[in-house]
């Protein structure tokens, strides 16, 4: 069973239960919403077929009052698009349930959450989307009885294919 994790933001973090984490980088395209969409929607799609994904977690948007916001929320549609496109239910969990049950406190103002994901997934990740979906990777094969020592030992970086 492949598990795919997303962090889903402009530079979106992904973890596979296969041991495969990165970071994709969309901000190139932040400026121009239809065309994030559309490069997000490709990579996506694409991406759940080349990596064989049975199972997609992906974190739901906060509402906050932030920049970016509606981008945030259009990535979280066009996510479960893509998952929808490729026969998958998409699982999505609220920022502040994985981070409880991972990271100890779900209550955690976001930068605090990254840096925490930061140090929880250890020093071979520096990136902060990449760690937070490592965690809500972990969340998910914790709800499933994998046991954590094993996803946390398995995952190393990895560069993720370009859209095309």
């Amino acid at each position: 069973m492949t598990v795919t994790a997303l962090d889903i933001a402009i530079k979106t973090g992904l973890a596979l239960s296969n041991g495969e984490s990165g970071v994709r980088d969309f901000s190139a395209f932040a400026l121009d919403e239809p065309r994030l969409f559309h490069e997000f929607h490709r990579w996506l799609s694409r991406g759940l077929k080349d990596w064989k994904t049975e199972t997609l977690v992906i974190e739901a948007p906060f509402l906050a009052k932030r920049p970016g916001i509606l981008a945030l929320i259009g990535l979280n549609a066009i996510a479960r698009m893509a998952a929808h496109e490729n026969g998958l239910r998409p699982i999505s969990v609220a920022p502040a349930t994985w981070r409880k049950s991972v990271l100890g406190i779900g209550n955690l103002k976001r930068k605090d959450a990254k840096r925490r994901a930061l140090n929880h997934v250890g020093p071979a990740v520096t990136d902060d989307n990449q760690a937070e979906a490592i965690c809500i990777l972990e969340w998910y094969m914790h709800r499933k009885d994998v046991p954590v020592g094993l996803i946390k030992s398995r995952h190393r970086e990895f560069t993720l294919p370009e859209a095309v």
